[in-house]
């Protein structure tokens, strides 16, 4: 099922059109698949560690990389059953729809879109590349999660545990400021952003 997500998008000249999107075949029941983004303790064996709530249109949750020591807010915009789960979230905020196609009784093909991004230029191709390989990460967790029952810790193990640092994309979207003091030090800012797009890479 394809969603025109043209319509939701904001007309702010600074929202950029681009629309990143990843894929993947679940080989399993769309019931099953779509009850992994909206329950955080199926959602925590493979993609965050924890979640305040599960998805629930018109509410707002945060979910938590406890290794990275990063949270993001999570507001959920529309659910439809089985169907569709939009979310706003991330610093820049950016809009992310999870498209649930049943293929047969057993098989699903899932599209996560990323879009209403308000970068620009360089910090536009670092966004698509963060956002491109980290949904990727999460595709690839699920796929192994739920067909094989194997937790991989893709996201969990993407990044080192220590001697990490904020992104120059992050350095400007977020705060506007230089983040290098952080560059010697083992332990993390806790900042709203997630992990799962490139967000932090090891020194």
């Amino acid at each position: 099922m394809f969603y025109d997500n043209s319509l939701s998008k904001k007309t702010d000249m600074m929202i950029n059109p681009v629309t990143i999107e990843t894929q993947m075949m679940i080989r399993k029941p769309v019931q099953q698949v779509f009850d992994a983004f909206i329950h955080p303790e199926i959602s925590s064996k493979f993609w965050f560690s924890s979640s305040t709530g599960k998805l629930e249109q018109g509410k707002t949750v945060e979910w938590t990389w406890e290794k990275y020591q990063v949270s993001s807010k999570v507001t959920v915009i529309k659910i439809i059953a089985n169907e569709l789960i939009q979310i706003q979230w991330g610093e820049p905020s950016s809009t992310v729809d999870f498209i649930f196609e049943t293929l047969t009784d057993d098989q699903t093909y899932l599209k996560i879109q990323n879009y209403n991004i308000a970068l620009q230029g360089d910090e536009l191709i670092a966004f698509i590349i963060d956002s491109t390989g980290g949904f990727t990460t999460v595709l690839d967790s699920l796929k192994a999660y739920l067909e094989h029952n194997l937790q991989l810790n893709l996201v969990q193990d993407k990044f080192p545990p220590s001697k990490w640092r904020l992104t120059k994309a992050m350095h400007c979207s977020i705060v506007g400021k230089q983040f290098d003091s952080f560059k010697n030090q083992n332990s993390a800012p806790s900042v709203n952003y997630s992990p799962t797009r490139r967000s932090i890479y090891s020194i």
